[in-house]
């Protein structure tokens, strides 16, 4: 069960309108959900799942890839290189991405789960081509991680120190998906593992469930509901969808606190209306650090440090923050942005 968040009753600030708007273009982005893990924990196999089709060719699944991100719609896949630029590229090539040249490749697909959030599916953390930053990097831009570890060696110390240099505003909104549970070879075994991860993940995700992916994807191509809940992908299909509407209901909360200058409250909210989720269409591309056009150099190098600043005072000091706090970051953010 994902707990729901209580944000207490406060008095509403006034801003400018502007502000507003910008805080609105804010709550009005998909979700976005990072698919973690080492190599061979079922990443590929999530995703999969998750989307419904195959999304890349299985030869290159296991290879070294930069972040990939997918986002519904139908768009040409392209990847974005250091210096904000697209590329095309061909799927069936991906062996051929310069990997440290690319911070990101951008996939588009009209699967019904990419209408609700976007996903990325992040390298191995064992990748040795790529350091622990350029996750930072992208992970600046997610809601909430889906956590693969393989259940024969789960949680390995890796893992716990990987996760120990994530933002720790990630946990709330994340799940620790122990994979291959069918390989276990009792109920006692499972229980065991469980009581461990239980002791090693307190307060590190909203929740651990036990799954066999490959099971679930011949139930799920099969249509068949009995194996499909007995393999654990009911379940993380049941808290993913939870989580989402925790990361919404949480923006629409803290944007219901501001007020236009005028002493005008956000109508969608004065109206009791939810706020639509759109798609934002690259208009705001966090990946591509751009909008329409390259930074310079120097642009770029500043805005970085910028960024990087502010990555450090939510990563180690998450706790006294306040929720207007951090409504206050994303809206620089968000301006950072335009």
């Amino acid at each position: 069960m994902v707990k729901e968040d209580v944000i207490r009753p406060r008095p509403p600030r006034t801003v400018d309108p502007d502000k507003l708007e910008r805080l609105r273009q804010w709550s009005r982005r998909k979700p976005v959900i990072a698919l973690m893990g080492e190599f061979s924990s079922g990443k590929s196999t999530l995703l999969n799942l998750l989307v419904g089709q195959d999304m890349m060719p299985v030869k290159v699944t296991a290879t070294h890839l930069p972040p990939v991100w997918l986002r519904y719609g139908s768009a040409e896949p392209y990847r974005i290189d250091r210096k904000g630029r697209r590329h095309p590229v061909d799927l069936n090539r991906l062996s051929d991405v310069p990997v440290e040249d690319t911070r990101v490749i951008r996939v588009f697909s009209q699967a019904d789960i990419l209408g609700r959030c976007d996903l990325i599916d992040m390298p191995g953390i064992s990748d040795p081509n790529l350091a622990a930053q350029d996750h930072l990097d992208i992970l600046a831009a997610a809601s909430g991680v889906i956590w693969c570890t393989h259940a024969a060696q789960a949680w390995r110390e890796s893992e716990r120190a990987m996760w120990a240099e994530m933002p720790a505003r990630l946990r709330q909104n994340s799940i620790l998906l122990v994979t291959r549970a069918d390989k276990l070879r009792s109920e006692e075994d499972v229980a065991k593992i469980e009581a461990r991860l239980a002791r090693e993940t307190n307060g590190l995700f909203a929740a651990r469930i036990f799954a066999s992916l490959k099971t679930a994807l011949a139930a799920q191509r099969a249509d068949n509901p009995l194996a499909w809940e007995a393999s654990g992908a009911a379940e993380l299909v049941t808290t993913l969808e939870s989580i989402l509407r925790r990361v919404s209901r949480r923006r629409e909360q803290l944007l219901s606190r501001y007020l236009a200058e005028n002493g005008t409250a956000d109508p969608q909210l004065a109206e009791g209306g939810a706020i639509a989720v759109e798609d934002n269409a690259d208009a705001s591309d966090p990946a591509a650090g751009t909008v329409s056009t390259p930074l310079s150099p120097d642009q770029d190098a500043a805005r970085r440090a910028l960024l990087s600043d502010l990555r450090d005072v939510l990563s180690h000091h998450a706790a006294a923050l306040g929720s207007v706090t951090l409504a206050d970051l994303a809206s620089l953010l968000a301006e950072l942005d335009r």
